[in-house]
């Protein structure tokens, strides 16, 4: 993997990524601002939210069936607003913040794919199957504790 700072193509559109992301954050910040906020945006919760959730990723699915390229990167972006509001909700409520999404996300998949990112081993599929689903059970065995 390149470092970020190297200016080809692909880092500048990683740099874009992330300028997009951070003016993501703000603006769902603003839609649930108390003072100025969306008003029907101000009074959902986790549970009013799940249909929309629902319906979303419906969409998203029958965009993929219907292998509408430009219309799975809409419904992916409208899922990635449901993500958002559930996370200004939880940060809201004090539960937990986007950042500990993104770490518990990237904790998840470094510990799932050790040949990676430990051993940096090539593994065949079948393998990684093996590997990904002994950690899982592990992980749910150390959660049932």
């Amino acid at each position: 993997m390149k470092p970020i700072n190297e200016f080809d193509s692909e880092s500048q559109s990683e740099l874009e990524a992330l300028e997009n992301f951070k003016n993501l954050i703000t603006n769902i910040k603003l839609l649930k601002d108390k003072n100025w906020g969306c008003p029907w945006q101000k009074i959902q919760s986790h549970e009013s939210l799940i249909p929309f959730l629902t319906e979303e990723s419906y969409e998203f699915i029958n965009a993929i069936y219907d292998k509408d390229t430009n219309n799975i990167c809409e419904e992916l972006g409208d899922i990635l607003m449901q993500i958002m509001l559930h996370a200004e909700i939880a940060s809201d409520e004090k539960e937990f913040e986007l950042k500990d999404i993104i770490n518990k996300l990237n904790m998840k998949i470094t510990t799932r794919h050790p040949y990676i990112f430990k051993k940096k081993e090539k593994v065949s599929l079948k393998k990684s199957q093996e590997i990904w689903a002994s950690i899982k059970n592990l992980e749910k065995a150390n959660y049932a504790k």
